[in-house]
């Protein structure tokens, strides 16, 4: 499905239809303004509604975790960079910052004596 397909779907639920609206109000927007730098103040008129699109945009941004795939591709393929929910974890480990054994200022647990006593053998 085309991600601007969304726009031309029936919305059922309040949620996807304020969704609806936004995506619509944004697109609106860039195709006018030619950006989606929009200021936080910012109205949108789509159809007579008003739709608050600079905060909007901003909580759309920040709030990753309650869209769903179809949403995220719509707002991607608009252009708005999304924050990512998870940050990924480096690639490679960098053993300079290790200070464990170097000049840790805990000494770490005393293991001695899981060693048994040395025998002497003769």
């Amino acid at each position: 499905m085309h991600p601007h397909a969304m726009l031309l779907l029936p919305d059922p639920a309040p949620r996807a239809r304020a969704f609806s609206r936004g995506l619509t109000a944004a697109r609106q927007y860039q195709q006018r303004e030619g950006h989606l730098n929009v200021p936080l103040s910012h109205r949108e008129d789509v159809h007579g509604d008003e739709v608050r699109l600079g905060q909007w945009l901003r909580k759309c941004r920040s709030d990753t975790a309650q869209m769903t795939a179809p949403q995220i591709t719509a707002l991607t393929s608009l252009g708005i960079d999304l924050d990512p929910v998870f940050q990924p974890a480096p690639l490679t480990v960098d053993h300079a910052e290790d200070t464990l054994h170097e000049d840790a200022w805990w000494p770490g647990p005393d293991l001695s004596w899981t060693q048994p006593p040395p025998f002497a053998l003769r």
